[in-house]
């Protein structure tokens, strides 16, 4: 009866800690919960649909080249079939799509496309295709629509009998997007036989993949693949782990683990900071009951098992409602993933080693806590306990040393002289607040974050309005056409072709653009944003691509284009450029063709355009026979702040709250152990003629202080974390660049002292309700 007595006298601090511990356990419980439903969600819809090992692209190559690759060793299967790049000409809408076009066939292939609505088309009637799902529901498309897709200056009418998805297409991008748009991207699965004839590819193919045996070396089946087709033109040979969509998935489940692994300890050091004061304020308030308790014979571990069962109750409390919080954040983050990744039958499932997990740094968290008052308890002599403890011994501190005494008013000097009297709890709860507050910071700054990729990559690196994406790559003077139409103010070529760069051991799959020497619409830039001339006989690469060689600027790098003549060469690196899109390298146009063994091409086309006259170039561009896609600027910055918004916002949603019960937990409790022990000298001055407000100013000065000493501290944590963020979540794809700016320090800090504040007018209230008779009678 007397734990459960006490547990309800101090219902209000255990909830307080066990709400801290809550945002632990579901931090972690969310992370790892959806990390594994949706791992799974992936592996079967990857068996379903006989997801392949390797992809492989190449210009041209007869039927009869692909036996010798299911001879190569480690090679279980071999799938070959037609891809090309199309402009889909979408009713309604003036900006034409970019659409990817893959062949049909009737064996039990691989990269399945999987019907989630209509049917398979017909093989006697080869205008009918597969639509991707996404494509159709952006669009606001039915089934039975037909779309006119210019291939390779042919227009292909295709009508729509099927919405699919398939695991190739889990991230439906364009290359080089940060983002993908729905909208914008369109991939159709037709007909064998009509693409082949469209893109005059009859008895041929140009892509294939690949499934290996268990006992296949990977790295050795690439190697082999790239030399059978070497013949053909092979321009990509990759496994899985670089597939575009795998490894986009893949970087975003690295990001959920590191969120489970690196957020949750910080929880689970303030809630074991918060009990240990709780524990010690009641043995304090308790010593008598615990010298009575051994007096009348009960032992010290039955004493202390009392104690114990205090923490043991909140932690429990803290568990189990952190589980339940867990589990529905990850309900409403694996629905997020299914709808952005198009994930089919992501079923909830639990992850008991997340729980386990949870369970055991729960325990741990509650152990440090308990252990030091528990060792109290256990240790003090029945006498000693029942003995009023020793009085406090005065001496002349730091604020009479400094003559401060003299200067500050009579409450002042008291709330000062309880910080020096007791420093290391004060240090604890201004840590505590700190840590509140250094959450917020490395977490928030993900909004300025996204604020600096789409100004760098935009409008900074990129100044063009709208980007024409070629066919083949053209002579400039083949593109005037294109140059001359109507809207077009200003018009810059440049061209990409994949290339593999290495320094050492180390190497990477990148695309090398060719510049031109004095570009204006695309231009490197340095880390401060300043736009870089590309050096003679040298390299411009990333940061992000310099950081995974291990190479400096005034190194060399070696170039292996893998287009046409697949040309080598070793290069000097001429500087570094601060890019947040993949990773990539820059070289000057004519050098790129020098090395090429070519005339000046470009497969790329920026433009500037008159706005009055964008519409009726769409309308153009969607008759040129050369165009197989067209970017256009603005519509791209509407779908990278849409597509990332809603996840953001809601993820920095909860973030706040869970920073939010970190400086609740730690404020409250402070106050309220504060109160606790000087209820008497409270009530004192209440009696002596001090208002209410005078009374509490003495406890909630002392909590203003500490908050105070909390944010510049709170401040760099919270830089660091952002800077460990901004490393942690970098990925080929896009880096996260480490930018926090003054409003975000101003919403962290104004989050953190609104919940001191709202805390300390809980204790307020408490202040105003104290009992000075009650509080009087008892015994010090």
């Amino acid at each position: 009866m007397k734990f459960l007595r006490d547990l309800w006298r101090l219902k209000t601090q255990y909830a307080a800690i066990a709400m801290v511990l809550a945002c632990g356990v579901a931090m972690t419980v969310m992370a790892f919960s959806a990390l594994n439903a949706l791992s799974e969600a992936r592996e079967a819809y990857y068996a379903e649909t006989r997801f392949a090992d390797v992809f492989v692209n190449l210009r041209r190559a007869p039927m009869r080249a692909a036996r010798p690759l299911a001879a190569i060793d480690g090679v279980a299967t071999v799938d070959v079939r037609i891809e090309e790049a199309g402009l889909v000409d979408i009713p309604g809408r003036a900006r034409p799509a970019t659409g990817r076009l893959v062949s049909l066939t009737d064996g039990d292939s691989l990269n399945r496309v999987l019907l989630t609505e209509g049917r398979r088309p017909d093989p006697d009637r080869p205008t009918e295709a597969i639509a991707l799902e996404s494509f159709l529901e952006a669009n606001d498309m039915r089934l039975g629509t037909t779309l006119n897709v210019l291939v390779r200056g042919r227009l292909l009418p295709l009508r729509i009998v099927g919405a699919g998805r398939s695991p190739e297409y889990v991230l439906a991008a364009e290359p080089g997007s940060l983002v993908p748009d729905p909208s914008a991207y369109a991939v159709f699965w037709v007909d064998e036989k009509a693409l082949a004839a469209a893109s005059d590819l009859e008895d041929s193919f140009n892509s294939a993949a690949l499934t290996l045996t268990a006992a296949a070396d990977p790295p050795a089946v690439q190697a082999a693949v790239k030399r059978e087709l070497a013949p053909y033109g092979v321009t990509d040979a990759i496994l899985r782990a670089d597939q575009p969509s795998h490894a986009y998935l893949e970087a975003e489940f690295e990001q959920l683990f590191t969120i489970g692994l690196v957020l949750p300890p910080i929880f689970l050091l303030v809630a074991g900071f918060l009990v240990q004061s709780v524990l010690a304020r009641q043995f304090e308030t308790e010593r008598t009951q615990i010298g009575l308790m051994k007096a009348f014979g009960f032992t010290n571990a039955e004493v202390g098992a009392h104690y114990a069962r205090h923490a043991a109750a909140t932690g429990t409390l803290g568990l189990v409602s952190g589980v339940f919080f867990g589990l529905w954040l990850a309900s409403a983050i694996m629905g997020l993933y299914a709808e952005f990744y198009r994930l089919p039958d992501v079923a909830f499932a639990l992850s008991w080693p997340a729980i386990g997990g949870a369970t055991l740094a729960v325990a741990i968290a509650v152990a440090i806590g308990v252990w030091r008052p528990l060792a109290r308890v256990v240790a003090i002599p029945p006498a000693v306990a029942m003995s009023p403890p020793a009085p406090a011994v005065y001496r002349r501190g730091l604020l009479d040393r400094l003559g401060l005494a003299t200067v500050l008013d009579a409450l002042s000097q008291i709330v000062l002289r309880t910080l020096e009297r007791w420093p290391a709890r004060a240090a604890m709860t201004a840590f505590g607040l700190a840590l509140a507050l250094a959450s917020l910071v490395a977490t928030v700054f993900f909004f300025d974050s996204i604020d600096r990729m789409v100004a760098r990559a935009f409008f900074e690196a990129n100044r063009w309005q709208m980007s024409v994406t070629l066919a083949e790559p053209q002579p400039l003077r083949a593109l005037a056409p294109i140059t001359a139409l109507p809207g077009v103010i200003a018009a810059e070529g440049t061209r990409t072709v994949a290339a593999e760069i290495s320094a050492g051991a180390k190497s990477k799959r990148i695309g090398l653009i060719g510049l031109p020497q004095e570009a204006v619409l695309t231009v490197p830039l340095d880390p401060s944003g300043e736009p870089m001339g590309l050096p003679a006989n040298g390299v411009i690469i990333s940061t992000g691509l310099a950081k995974r060689l291990g190479v400096e600027p005034g190194e060399r790098v070696r170039l292996s284009v893998l287009e046409r003549s697949r040309p080598q060469v070793t290069l000097r690196v001429g500087a570094l450029s601060e890019e947040l899109t993949g990773l990539t390298a820059f070289i000057g146009l004519e050098e790129l063709s020098r090395l090429m063994g070519e005339p000046p091409l470009v497969s790329t086309l920026n433009l500037l355009v008159a706005e009055d006259r964008r519409d009726g170039l769409y309308a153009l561009l969607k008759r040129t026979p050369l165009v197989v896609g067209v970017e256009d600027r603005d519509q791209a910055v509407t779908a990278f702040t849409e597509e990332l918004a809603e996840g953001i916002f809601v993820t920095m949603f909860f973030y706040v709250g869970f920073a939010a019960a970190i400086a609740f937990g730690v404020a409250y409790n402070t106050a309220r152990i504060a109160l606790s022990e000087r209820s008497r000298d409270l009530a004192s001055l209440r009696v002596l003629g001090f208002t209410t407000g005078e009374t509490a100013y003495v406890l909630l000065a002392e909590l203003g202080l500490l908050t105070l000493a909390a944010l510049p501290v709170g401040a760099i944590l919270g830089y660091w974390g952002a800077a460990y963020f901004s490393s942690a979540f970098s990925t080929e794809f896009y880096s996260v660049p480490l930018v926090v700016s003054s409003q975000t320090y101003g919403i962290s800090v104004a989050v953190v002292v609104v919940t001191v504040a709202l805390s300390a007018l809980v204790v307020a209230w408490r202040i105003r309700r104290l009992d000075l008779v009650g509080v009087l009678k008892t015994r010090e």
